[in-house]
């Protein structure tokens, strides 16, 4: 097998039981990975297919049909099932999204500290029967997670027991190569955070906001010099749709492919002062399929 290394050709003999992100951190080489097909070695086929089951990115009540509010809109009960919210002593600190029955994905800023999470909450001031709340067990950070420039900002977070599946709990599918996430998808950002610009006040329903995929240049230009580092492993959004702010850590960009929703993204920084997303700022989340191989990897290890 002739890999591409630090800009030389290399042979190495391959051992099938070795993951790309496993040579990546075992031989200290970044692998280029483009051009291969499949792009992700996955020694357990029935933990990959997991990721994409029957029931993931399926909502029983489509928000774009059903608008509870004006400008900010809640979504309707039953709507976005894959929602996390990740908590320490009760309180909810940030977000997250469910993509297996024991495993949660979201950001590294957001993993410290949390001891539980909770799904299938739809108002934060009414418990309802169909809430769960389940203990973390271990939290898996990126091992290049930057917290000064949000690179590598992503983890996942094992879960004590299995969240049960049902019409308020579902999990999000997968993104794979041939999913296209572009200016025409229909996507959707979700979020308990503040609902305004200068209020401190966190919302009480879960709110979600329609918005567009930005081209990778447009994402990576800033007009001011605040921003952060954007790369291919970021995906921006308009900062027109929806206002990001405290309290919005970690929410999961998804998008409809073929009647059903997969997970394009976690919002990952606002802006080294930590405001609100402005137009000089669009939205960047942490492109999700980029770390794929590090999320399977870790998966396979520890479950």
């Amino acid at each position: 097998m002739i890999l591409v290394v630090n800009g030389d050709d290399c042979t190495f003999d391959v051992n099938p039981s070795l993951s790309i992100y496993e040579y990546e951190r075992r031989y200290n080489r970044f692998i280029f990975k483009s051009y291969q097909k499949p792009r992700h070695f996955v020694r357990n086929w029935r933990l990959a297919s997991k990721f994409n089951s029957s029931l993931c990115g399926r909502m029983v009540v489509d928000p774009s049909t059903t608008i509870y509010g004006l400008e900010a809109r809640i979504a309707p009960v039953k709507s976005f099932p894959w929602h996390v919210t990740l908590l320490r002593k009760q309180k909810d600190l940030c977000n997250g999204i469910l993509i297996l029955s024991r495993w949660v994905l979201t950001i590294a800023s957001c993993s410290v500290n949390t001891d539980q999470i909770s799904i299938g909450i739809w108002n934060v001031n009414s418990l309802t029967s169909y809430e769960q709340e389940v203990k973390i067990n271990k939290r898996f950070e990126h091992e290049d997670y930057n917290p000064w420039t949000a690179e590598n900002n992503i983890a996942l977070v094992r879960l004590q027991e299995e969240v049960k599946f049902n019409d308020y709990a579902r999990p999000i599918c997968f993104p794979t190569m041939e999913t296209n996430f572009d200016a025409a998808a229909k996507c959707f950002v979700t979020s308990f955070g503040m609902t305004a610009p200068g209020s401190f006040m966190k919302g009480e329903f879960l709110r979600y906001s329609a918005v567009t995929i930005l081209p990778q240049e447009a994402c990576s230009y800033s007009r001011s010099l605040l921003s952060r580092n954007t790369d291919r492993r970021n995906i921006c959004t308009n900062y027109d749709a929806a206002t990001l702010c405290y309290g919005d850590d970690g929410i999961p960009l998804v998008c409809e492919v073929n009647g059903t929703y997969r997970l394009a993204g976690l919002f990952s920084s606002l802006n080294n002062l930590g405001d609100c997303i402005t137009p000089y700022f669009p939205a960047k989340y942490t492109r999700v399929f980029e770390y794929a191989d590090w999320i399977y990897y870790v998966i396979e290890k520890n479950s």
